[in-house]
């Protein structure tokens, strides 16, 4: 308690209780207990408006974070600055979308194939990532790659490009769809000759048939390809992994040898086709 004070409540104390000392210290615990009472709350509202105040710069200025970092201010109990992950919930951030990119970029595609583009968004802040909302998705020619309105791109005429805009929140991107010539997907095997019909027919339904020692099939190979279409192949390699057991020429042509089992190959462009040829000693039943 401050010396003025002390006087004044001394003074009165005297006055009322006629000077009797019991009631001189009954006024000064009052005094002082009224005086504790005062200070805590002048500091109490002296930290309620400190903190406030700092908040409210924080919200208007987010650099403001950085300069109360500086001068020891605790972080814990201010707002997180803006990101690109949490702009909505900071309306008066001042990070904003300043772009907007199609990833991937340039794309090359065989006819028949497609890809999945997607948008991302770049903000002001050097930060990129995804963004709220649905891209308005273009091809400016869809004779040659056509898109969806989910970004799926598909690949239509060879030797042909093509561009694809996307468009969101007032910004475009594009980029290219390069169109290459259709590739090989798949090959199956069948028979076109044989002197065992269900050789033949097992082929048609199932990529296993049997066949007696000596028997022997001419084989040929069908390419499918990513456009969809289809058919037979030339310059194919044949081989046998059981030459002992069943035989295939450069012309397809196909010997069985001796009991066992053996897979043929038919292989182009890293594409195989495979048969697993069946040797008995039996004769086979057509």
């Amino acid at each position: 308690m401050n010396t003025h004070l002390r006087r004044r409540l001394l003074a009165d104390a005297a006055v009322n209780s006629h000077a009797n000392p019991a009631h001189v210290d009954r006024a000064l615990q009052y005094g002082n207990s009224r005086y504790r009472r005062r200070v805590a709350s002048v500091y109490a509202v002296t930290l309620t408006v400190s903190a406030i105040l700092m908040l409210a710069l924080v919200a208007v200025h987010p650099a403001a974070y950085a300069v109360l970092n500086s001068l020891g201010a605790d972080s814990t109990t201010t707002a997180p600055l803006p990101t690109a992950t949490n702009l909505s919930d900071t309306p008066n951030s001042n990070i904003v979308l300043a772009s907007i990119s199609i990833v991937p970029g340039a794309v090359t595609l065989a006819a028949g194939e497609t890809a999945q583009l997607s948008v991302v968004g770049n903000f002001s802040d050097g930060a990129s990532g995804p963004v709220s909302g649905v891209a308005t998705w273009q091809s400016d020619n869809d004779t040659i790659a056509i898109i969806t309105t989910e970004g799926v791109v598909t690949a239509l005429v060879p030797d042909q490009n093509a561009t694809i805009t996307a468009s969101l929140g007032g910004f475009t991107d594009t980029t290219t769809v390069i169109v290459a010539a259709k590739v090989l997907t798949r090959i199956s095997i069948r028979s076109v000759q044989s002197s065992y019909n269900s050789f033949q027919k097992d082929l048609e339904t199932d990529s296993q048939a049997g066949l007696p020692v000596g028997g022997e099939a001419a084989l040929v190979a069908d390419g499918a390809y990513s456009d969809g279409t289809s058919g037979a192949l030339a310059g194919v390699t044949w081989a046998s992994d059981e030459t002992g057991i069943a035989t295939i020429g450069a012309d397809g042509t196909l010997r069985a040898v001796a009991a066992g089992t053996a897979q043929v190959t038919a292989s182009l462009q890293g594409v195989v086709g495979t048969v697993t040829i069946d040797v008995s000693e039996a004769n086979v039943v057509d």
